[in-house]
């Protein structure tokens, strides 16, 4: 009996032995312990890298590696949201802390190897924020000399660049060995992909400009990791301009006039005949038609496109004002006959093609095509307060856009002459935002309450205060250019597509990390994972901006067209890439007609697309992402 007892005491003995094995002391600084843990310990991964943050949290990093290397025995992969016990999820990363609690006592060779691992394993922006530092030390170590990163643009010549674009892409490659920490276009911060690998060595970028007819000066900077920096300037010339096509002198046998286009390659026909001028900002040319000419179509065009026509048609006096279609024949005697009754009038007149005066347009820019005539040389025609034209002839067509804003827009054309006559023509247009485009029409985003992790409960602060300001100000963020709809109700219209959106805060005295993930509500399906880290002292606004950036990268407002049918089948172009699973809205300008899926991607931003549930389309009708 007494050995049998023995044996029980023994047993109690060695599994409080083995207990106390996984115990180490609690770590005391300045009245507070760390090395705690939340709740039972049960000698699980979790536990021990919960206990090692507690750790690193008093500075304890011996004890922490201790449990560090403990969980990673048992799990050894980082990996966010990894399954804790029953449905419980948290984000577990025992190689990143690893990485930091090296770094932070020095042994960078150790902190690099173990950074890189959690990379290889999960991407994480605090990973990749402590390997540029790691890796900065260490090539202060070797003490090579600072290089400067090299920059190359994938589509101006000469920096340059000539555009009709809207926006405007600018793309482009970053290049150094001491690797890219920053690309900066025009001011602000491009958003880089950096992986924590060799890859980071060269990075690809691009960026979007929205630019107005001119000319526009930005610069393309880089640096590396040991603050070498170059930059790259390029010169945006903005033109959606047709040529001005001015006529100088109408006799019975010569045409004389002269383009102007501020591209300085201009290419001409009349009545579709390749007429050879000069290059230049200003080409005259001169013809001669042949006697049975029964009209003169002139059509200037520049480098890029833009387009002016000047249609010289002449009526017989019988039939003027009797309807512009007739079966009679006419010649360029009879031209230049009509053209001269317009140089009686006292003043220039004005006439536009086919403008829409007082009605609802859906564009953001509108090209005002006209002619002005007058029966003295005219001096100067201004759109705006643009000036189109500064030497003048009698006969003046043109081709200019305008940019309109939501609401109502006047646009005015104002003309004068040597004889200092002065006309001006009014035009009123209302901009709307086309139907489909509408912020309605746009996925709904359900933001959920932030859970927070402080492992140090003392320094926690008020937790509900920061949450609540985290909330607002990544809701704030995510509304910026009309991408999603936000909302804080579940029970919304069940036809809406929703992404979910659930964050979790980890506050260290190192500073505070955001992940968050992304759900559809639909599908259950997790569609990204975004989050961003900010070492305490730094303003958490700007990791507020880069989260919102991230999740608008993810879901971009992607619009393309329709561009033909075959039967019940529509396909379109689109100007992005669009994802099997989105939920496409499909409208003309004013009216929405459906949803519909991708049904197949056929080559570049062509694809096949089908309703989800009854509806009509049109050729020419909007295909945009919701």
């Amino acid at each position: 009996m007494l050995k049998k007892h023995k044996k029980i005491i023994g047993l109690w003995i060695v599994m409080l032995l083995i207990g106390c094995s996984h115990q180490h002391p609690i770590c005391v600084k300045e009245g507070r312990q760390f090395c705690v843990s939340d709740g039972n310990f049960t000698y699980r991964e979790y536990d021990y890298y919960e206990r090692a943050l507690s750790c690193m949290e008093g500075g304890c990093y011996q004890y922490a590696l201790n449990d560090l290397d403990k969980a990673v025995s048992k799990r050894p992969y980082d990996k966010r949201k990894a399954k804790t016990y029953g449905i419980h999820f948290k984000d577990y990363f025992p190689h990143r802390e690893k990485g930091l609690i090296y770094f932070l006592t020095g042994n960078y060779d150790l902190a690099q190897k173990e950074l890189e691992l959690s990379l290889s394993h999960e991407r994480s922006e605090k990973a990749l924020l402590y390997l540029d530092k790691v890796r900065r030390h260490l090539l202060e170590q070797d003490a090579k000399t600072v290089s400067v990163p090299q920059i190359t643009i994938k589509n101006p010549a000469d920096n340059e660049i000539w555009t009709r674009d809207m926006p405007v892409m600018i793309s482009g490659i970053a290049e150094d060995p001491h690797y890219v920490s920053e690309i900066i276009s025009a001011g602000k911060p491009i958003l880089l992909e950096r992986s924590g690998n060799e890859s980071d060595q060269r990075i690809e970028f691009k960026d979007s400009f929205v630019l107005n007819e001119g000319t526009h000066n930005i610069s393309i900077t880089a640096r590396n990791l040991m603050d070498g920096i170059s930059s790259y300037p390029i010169t945006i010339h903005v033109d959606r301009t047709g040529p001005v096509i001015v006529l100088e002198s109408i006799e019975s046998d010569m045409l004389q006039g002269y383009v102007y286009d501020e591209s300085g390659e201009i290419f001409l026909t009349i009545n579709s005949k390749k007429i050879d001028i000069p290059k230049g900002k200003e080409a005259a040319f001169s013809f001669s038609p042949v006697p049975d000419t029964q009209h003169i179509t002139l059509i200037a065009k520049d480098k890029l496109g833009n387009e002016t026509k000047a249609d010289l048609t002449p009526r017989p006096p019988s039939l003027k004002g009797k309807g512009e279609n007739s079966p009679l024949r006419f010649g360029f005697a009879e031209l230049v006959s009509d053209m001269k009754p317009f140089a009686k009038a006292e003043s220039p007149e004005i006439f536009t093609d086919d403008m829409p005066d007082g009605k609802t347009v859906f564009s953001e820019i509108l090209s005002v095509k006209g002619q002005v005539k007058s029966r003295n040389k005219l001096e100067a025609v201004f759109i705006n307060d643009t000036r189109i034209s500064d030497k003048g002839g009698l006969f003046v067509s043109f081709n200019h856009p305008v940019p309109l804003k939501l609401g109502e827009n006047q646009i005015r054309i104002r003309t004068m002459d040597s004889a200092g006559k002065e006309s001006i023509r009014k035009l009123f247009v209302i901009r709307e935002i086309p139907e489909p485009l509408k912020l309605r029409y746009r996925c709904m985003v359900i933001p959920q309450p932030f859970q927070m992790y402080s492992y140090d409960p003392a320094g926690s602060g008020d937790i509900d205060a920061t949450k609540s300001k985290f909330q607002h100000l990544l809701s704030d963020k995510l509304m910026t250019g009309s991408r999603f709809q936000i909302s804080s109700e579940q029970s919304t219209i069940s036809s809406v597509m929703r992404l979910l959106l659930s964050g979790i805060i980890h506050k260290t005295k190192d500073g505070i990390e955001l992940s968050t993930r992304i759900t559809d509500m639909q599908t259950s399906e997790v569609l990204g994972n975004p989050d961003a880290y900010r070492e305490n002292g730094m303003p958490v606004e700007t990791m507020f901006s880069e989260l919102a950036e991230k999740i608008h990268k993810a879901f971009p407002l992607v619009r393309g067209k329709i561009t033909h049918k075959n039967g019940e089948k529509m396909f379109a172009a689109a100007d992005g890439d669009i994802k099997m699973k989105w939920l496409l809205v499909i409208g003309s300008d004013t009216r929405f007609a459906g949803h519909a899926r991708i049904d197949e991607k056929i080559t570049g931003g062509n694809y096949r697309i089908k309703f989800i549930n009854s509806g009509q389309s049109a050729i020419g009708d909007w295909v945009i992402t919701q």
